[in-house]
């Protein structure tokens, strides 16, 4: 089973905040599962928990995230019924030292850039988060995985 980190990342669409979560593997940065909700501290992660453990097969062994209510709601519903438990740590911390969350950042620094390159284009913003997943999975090489692409890995 793998490591993954799950975080959310915030976004405008039509003057409306929106919220969308994202499940990476930590080894190949594949995104396994995106999820968009209209609100932060109201969100219920056990819907998007279980699309994880079944596109993965199976619980991961490691969840890393931060300290968002939904998140640990989530985990005490999906992760924890699955056995092997999986090692949840949220606020990303270990025994107070950092671990080490920039693979997710990157990413969301990424979408940040694909959502200002699309902020004109007035079609369905789930479907252009659609393409760029399936560009960043399938398409675009990585220099941290030797020019490979998360499905490559």
């Amino acid at each position: 089973m793998a490591a993954v980190s799950v975080d959310e990342k915030h976004y405008k669409t039509r003057g409306k905040d929106r919220w969308m979560y994202k499940a990476i593997c930590l080894q190949s940065r594949f995104i396994i599962a995106v999820h968009h909700f209209g609100d932060k501290l109201g969100y219920d992660a056990t819907n998007f928990f279980k699309t994880i453990v079944e596109r993965l097969g199976g619980a991961p062994l490691l969840a890393l995230n931060d300290r968002l209510p939904g998140f640990s709601t989530g985990h005490k519903n999906v992760f924890k019924t699955n056995p092997p438990s999986t090692l949840y740590i949220a606020d990303a911390a270990l025994n107070g030292v950092h671990v080490n969350n920039n693979v997710h950042e990157r990413h969301n620094e990424s979408v940040a850039q694909f959502i200002a390159r699309t902020r004109g284009f007035r079609s369905d913003e789930l479907g252009l988060f659609a393409l760029h997943t399936t560009y960043h999975n399938f398409l675009r090489s990585h220099m941290g995985l030797n020019r490979m692409t998360p499905a490559e890995k």
